[in-house]
Protein backbone atom coordinates (compact mmCIF):
# COMPACT_ATOMS: atom_id res chain seq x y z
CA UNK A 1 0.00 0.00 0.00
CA UNK A 2 3.05 2.67 1.05
CA UNK A 3 4.36 1.71 -2.60
CA UNK A 4 1.49 2.97 -4.25
CA UNK A 5 1.12 5.87 -2.36
CA UNK A 6 4.65 6.43 -3.41
CA UNK A 7 4.40 5.90 -6.75
CA UNK A 8 1.27 7.66 -6.77
CA UNK A 9 3.01 10.45 -5.10
CA UNK A 10 5.47 10.42 -8.14
CA UNK A 11 3.75 10.72 -10.66
CA UNK A 12 2.09 13.95 -9.25
CA UNK A 13 5.56 15.53 -9.99
CA UNK A 14 6.89 13.52 -12.68
CA UNK A 15 5.21 13.25 -16.29
CA UNK A 16 3.50 10.08 -16.41
CA UNK A 17 5.90 9.83 -20.32
CA UNK A 18 8.83 9.92 -18.14
CA UNK A 19 7.79 6.32 -16.39
CA UNK A 20 8.31 3.41 -17.49
CA UNK A 21 4.84 1.82 -15.79
CA UNK A 22 3.24 -1.33 -16.24
CA UNK A 23 0.59 -0.36 -18.40
CA UNK A 24 -2.26 -2.28 -16.11
CA UNK A 25 -0.99 0.70 -13.69
CA UNK A 26 -1.72 2.95 -15.56
CA UNK A 27 -5.15 2.12 -16.24
CA UNK A 28 -5.44 1.52 -12.70
CA UNK A 29 -3.92 4.94 -11.78
CA UNK A 30 -5.96 6.48 -14.78
CA UNK A 31 -9.76 5.25 -13.17
CA UNK A 32 -8.48 6.02 -9.83
CA UNK A 33 -8.04 9.74 -10.74
CA UNK A 34 -11.00 9.83 -12.24
CA UNK A 35 -12.76 7.88 -9.50
CA UNK A 36 -11.61 10.98 -7.44
CA UNK A 37 -13.31 13.59 -10.03
CA UNK A 38 -17.03 13.17 -8.30
CA UNK A 39 -17.88 15.75 -10.17
CA UNK A 40 -16.97 13.91 -13.44
CA UNK A 41 -19.99 12.82 -15.36
CA UNK A 42 -20.19 8.89 -15.97
CA UNK A 43 -19.69 9.16 -19.55
CA UNK A 44 -16.45 11.20 -19.12
CA UNK A 45 -15.53 8.76 -15.97
CA UNK A 46 -16.09 5.16 -18.73
CA UNK A 47 -14.77 6.70 -21.53
CA UNK A 48 -11.75 4.69 -23.28
CA UNK A 49 -8.85 6.05 -23.50
CA UNK A 50 -6.38 7.18 -26.48
CA UNK A 51 -4.99 3.67 -28.03
CA UNK A 52 -6.62 0.96 -25.87
CA UNK A 53 -8.30 -1.79 -25.99
CA UNK A 54 -12.29 -1.59 -25.27
CA UNK A 55 -12.41 -5.11 -23.63
CA UNK A 56 -8.79 -3.93 -21.53
CA UNK A 57 -10.57 -1.02 -20.55
CA UNK A 58 -13.82 -2.91 -19.23
CA UNK A 59 -11.49 -5.30 -17.45
CA UNK A 60 -9.55 -2.67 -15.67
CA UNK A 61 -12.84 -1.36 -14.69
CA UNK A 62 -14.51 -4.39 -13.61
CA UNK A 63 -11.56 -4.45 -10.60
CA UNK A 64 -12.19 -0.95 -9.84
CA UNK A 65 -16.15 -1.71 -9.18
CA UNK A 66 -15.02 -4.80 -7.78
CA UNK A 67 -12.40 -2.81 -4.53
CA UNK A 68 -15.50 -0.53 -4.35
CA UNK A 69 -17.95 -3.10 -3.62
CA UNK A 70 -15.62 -4.35 -0.83
CA UNK A 71 -15.25 -1.02 0.83
CA UNK A 72 -19.51 -0.78 0.76
CA UNK A 73 -19.50 -4.29 2.44
CA UNK A 74 -17.19 -3.22 4.74
CA UNK A 75 -19.56 0.04 5.48
CA UNK A 76 -22.32 -3.16 5.86
CA UNK A 77 -20.33 -4.87 8.23
CA UNK A 78 -21.28 -3.60 11.42
CA UNK A 79 -25.32 -3.10 10.47
CA UNK A 80 -26.59 -6.07 8.23
CA UNK A 81 -27.63 -8.74 10.44
CA UNK A 82 -29.84 -9.61 8.17
CA UNK A 83 -30.68 -13.31 7.86
CA UNK A 84 -31.63 -13.42 3.85
CA UNK A 85 -29.91 -11.40 1.08
CA UNK A 86 -32.99 -9.63 -0.21
CA UNK A 87 -33.83 -6.34 -2.44
CA UNK A 88 -36.39 -5.01 -3.34
CA UNK A 89 -38.92 -8.15 -2.30
CA UNK A 90 -36.88 -10.42 -3.96
CA UNK A 91 -34.57 -13.12 -2.15
CA UNK A 92 -31.44 -14.12 -3.79
CA UNK A 93 -30.12 -17.60 -3.64
CA UNK A 94 -25.92 -17.70 -2.74
CA UNK A 95 -24.67 -19.39 -6.46
CA UNK A 96 -21.37 -19.84 -4.78
CA UNK A 97 -22.81 -22.95 -3.37
CA UNK A 98 -23.84 -26.55 -5.27
CA UNK A 99 -26.81 -26.02 -5.55
CA UNK A 100 -27.04 -22.42 -4.90
CA UNK A 101 -29.05 -22.00 -1.70
CA UNK A 102 -30.27 -19.37 1.14
CA UNK A 103 -27.59 -17.23 2.85
CA UNK A 104 -27.59 -14.50 5.60
CA UNK A 105 -27.16 -11.38 3.32
CA UNK A 106 -23.03 -10.46 4.80
CA UNK A 107 -22.21 -14.27 3.92
CA UNK A 108 -23.60 -13.51 0.48
CA UNK A 109 -22.41 -10.55 -0.21
CA UNK A 110 -18.83 -11.87 1.38
CA UNK A 111 -19.20 -15.25 -1.16
CA UNK A 112 -20.15 -12.93 -4.02
CA UNK A 113 -16.87 -10.88 -3.86
CA UNK A 114 -14.92 -13.96 -3.27
CA UNK A 115 -16.21 -15.73 -6.49
CA UNK A 116 -16.07 -12.48 -8.49
CA UNK A 117 -12.63 -11.73 -7.63
CA UNK A 118 -11.37 -15.04 -8.28
CA UNK A 119 -13.17 -15.22 -11.55
CA UNK A 120 -11.57 -11.98 -12.58
CA UNK A 121 -8.07 -12.48 -11.48
CA UNK A 122 -7.85 -16.01 -12.42
CA UNK A 123 -5.11 -16.68 -15.05
CA UNK A 124 -7.20 -19.63 -16.60
CA UNK A 125 -9.48 -16.89 -17.48
CA UNK A 126 -7.02 -14.28 -18.17
CA UNK A 127 -3.53 -15.40 -18.65
CA UNK A 128 -3.05 -11.60 -19.09
CA UNK A 129 -4.17 -8.00 -17.74
CA UNK A 130 -2.52 -6.55 -21.16
CA UNK A 131 -4.62 -8.55 -23.43
CA UNK A 132 -7.76 -9.67 -22.88
CA UNK A 133 -10.09 -11.84 -24.88
CA UNK A 134 -13.24 -10.10 -25.41
CA UNK A 135 -15.49 -12.36 -25.79
CA UNK A 136 -14.24 -14.00 -22.38
CA UNK A 137 -14.02 -10.85 -20.51
CA UNK A 138 -17.91 -10.11 -21.43
CA UNK A 139 -19.15 -13.16 -20.64
CA UNK A 140 -17.13 -13.46 -16.84
CA UNK A 141 -18.10 -9.43 -16.00
CA UNK A 142 -21.47 -9.74 -17.60
CA UNK A 143 -22.39 -12.42 -15.14
CA UNK A 144 -20.23 -10.69 -12.09
CA UNK A 145 -22.00 -7.40 -13.16
CA UNK A 146 -25.23 -8.72 -11.90
CA UNK A 147 -24.70 -11.13 -9.16
CA UNK A 148 -22.67 -8.03 -7.12
CA UNK A 149 -25.62 -5.56 -8.08
CA UNK A 150 -27.38 -7.26 -5.28
CA UNK A 151 -25.19 -5.50 -3.31
CA UNK A 152 -26.24 -2.37 -4.28
CA UNK A 153 -29.99 -3.74 -3.68
CA UNK A 154 -29.96 -4.93 -0.46
CA UNK A 155 -28.09 -1.55 0.85
CA UNK A 156 -30.55 0.36 -0.85
CA UNK A 157 -33.38 -0.93 0.37
CA UNK A 158 -32.07 -2.23 3.57
CA UNK A 159 -29.71 0.33 4.84
CA UNK A 160 -30.62 2.98 3.09
CA UNK A 161 -28.45 5.21 4.96
CA UNK A 162 -25.74 3.66 4.43
CA UNK A 163 -26.00 3.23 0.94
CA UNK A 164 -27.26 7.14 0.05
CA UNK A 165 -23.61 7.98 1.91
CA UNK A 166 -21.45 6.18 0.14
CA UNK A 167 -23.01 7.01 -3.16
CA UNK A 168 -22.84 10.53 -2.31
CA UNK A 169 -19.24 10.07 -1.74
CA UNK A 170 -18.16 8.02 -4.57
CA UNK A 171 -20.77 7.91 -6.89
CA UNK A 172 -20.07 4.24 -7.31
CA UNK A 173 -23.94 2.88 -7.98
CA UNK A 174 -24.66 5.51 -10.88
CA UNK A 175 -21.32 5.32 -12.45
CA UNK A 176 -21.52 1.14 -11.87
CA UNK A 177 -25.13 1.51 -13.68
CA UNK A 178 -23.42 3.60 -16.52
CA UNK A 179 -20.84 1.41 -16.89
CA UNK A 180 -22.83 -2.33 -17.03
CA UNK A 181 -25.63 0.08 -19.78
CA UNK A 182 -22.82 1.63 -21.39
CA UNK A 183 -20.43 -1.75 -22.60
CA UNK A 184 -23.93 -4.01 -23.03
CA UNK A 185 -23.34 -5.85 -19.72
CA UNK A 186 -26.48 -6.52 -17.95
CA UNK A 187 -29.58 -5.88 -19.58
CA UNK A 188 -31.36 -2.50 -17.81
CA UNK A 189 -34.17 -4.60 -15.88
CA UNK A 190 -31.41 -6.14 -13.68
CA UNK A 191 -30.41 -2.96 -12.74
CA UNK A 192 -33.96 -2.08 -10.50
CA UNK A 193 -32.93 0.65 -7.98
CA UNK A 194 -34.68 3.83 -9.86
CA UNK A 195 -35.46 1.93 -12.46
Amino acid sequence: FIHEVLLVYCIQFLRMDDLDLDPSLELELEIDKRANLLSLNPKDFLAVPEDEETATWVYELMRHFICQFNDLVVKLKKTCKCDKMEANGTEFLCACHQPPKECDAMSYMMHGLHFAESAITSESNFQSRYSIEENKMRTIVSSQCRRLYRIFGHAYFSHRDIFDNYEETTKAHERFCAFALTFDLVAKEYLFINN
